[in-house]
């Protein structure tokens, strides 16, 4: 049974290792939706864990065979032991995929729901672990969280550059942009905890409630923490130049909206108990 943790701890190696490896986003996203499908197979049965395994380590091998650094490798090989570890069940792969049939079982369950009034319910309730938290706040949740880590990646901080009292132009930076740029490493410190708080978020439909706000007031006050620092230090330096004429004003950029609008989005769906009632 050590397998049924060791493919999901691979998921979260994918994860994480996507953030770092150099290549488009769109390879980040498709990639890192691999290693978070590697991690969601720990609740599927066990025919469905094999299909559906097999396919995430085929796609994400194929995947790779554009891209390629450290990352890559570790990729490489999580995906490759994904792949290994599923050969000993071969057998139990069907000409009738059990995944598909899994899928229409759970279907036919909603539908029972609706239509029964209750019993429906609870045949779906029985079919999965009772931490899910199958409702809206658990949901959102992975949808809030999803959403900061495409956050990070995006413009952070807007400056707004002016001379002798008129606007001469205007820069965008992401975090990691501006750690470069502005010589400021504290910047990739908030890189890889607003990524870590934005996993922590979509893992959260599986943790307390309690757990989910903390999370969400934490992100939330690093995101704003990560703004105010360059404020500072921008009017610090802004301050030195006025006597000649320049001065600069910083403004949160998309990125750094969107980071702190889904924090605020998961703390307020935690708050409203008709969100974290089940159904």
């Amino acid at each position: 049974m050590l397998e049924r943790w060791i493919v999901p701890g691979l998921g979260v190696v994918i994860l994480l290792s996507t953030f770092i490896l150099h290549v488009p986003i769109v390879y980040k996203l498709m990639l890192g939706l691999l290693g978070l499908a590697a991690i969601g197979t720990y609740f599927a049965p066990h025919n469905v864990q094999v299909e559906t395994r097999i396919g995430i380590a085929a796609v994400g091998l194929i995947i790779l065979l554009i891209v390629t650094s450290t990352a890559f490798w570790l990729i490489l090989l999580s995906f490759g032991a994904i792949a290994a570890l599923q050969f000993q069940h071969r057998d139990s792969l069907q000409r009738n995929v059990a995944t598909f049939a899994w899928l229409g079982t759970v279907i036919a369950d909603i539908q029972a729901r609706r239509s029964d009034g209750g019993e429906g319910e609870a045949r779906i309730q029985a079919q999965l672990p009772g931490f899910i938290r199958l409702n809206v706040a658990g949901i959102g949740g992975v949808v809030t969280g999803a959403l900061v880590l495409v956050s990070v990646f995006m413009p952070w901080y807007g400056f707004l550059i002016s001379a002798f009292g008129e606007l001469s132009g205007g820069l965008n930076l992401t975090l990691q942009a501006g750690a470069a740029e502005l010589e400021l490493p504290a910047l990739r410190v908030f890189f890889f905890l607003l990524m870590a708080l934005g996993l922590a978020g979509m893992v959260s439909i599986v943790l307390p409630r309690v757990v989910a706000l903390f999370i969400a007031i934490a992100g939330f006050l690093v995101t704003l923490v990560s703004y105010l620092y360059v404020l500072g230090m921008v009017s610090n330096e802004s301050a030195e130049l006025s006597s000649l004429g320049v001065g600069a004003t910083t403004i949160p950029a998309m990125g750094a909206w969107l980071a702190a609008l889904s924090f605020l989005a998961l703390l307020v769906l935690q708050l409203v108990p008709a969100a974290n009632r089940s159904r």
